[in-house]
């Protein structure tokens, strides 16, 4: 699937190191991790990111 938001800066600004190294311990464990909240909207609206809200399979 192509979409313009898959590669534009506005995701990839949201990847920093520590935001990786949180994605793979949910991936290594096989939990979801989804971008929630404001930081979606944001995203489509191409509005810089203050943060960054997940939604996830694990439980707290």
């Amino acid at each position: 699937m192509h979409t313009k938001w898959k590669n534009s800066i506005e995701v990839i600004s949201i990847f920093t190191d520590e935001l990786k190294a949180v994605v793979g311990i949910f991936c290594k464990y096989n939990y979801e991790l989804c971008v929630a909240g404001g930081a979606g909207r944001d995203i489509l609206m191409e509005i810089t990111q203050k943060g960054v809200d997940f939604g996830t399979t694990a439980a707290p």
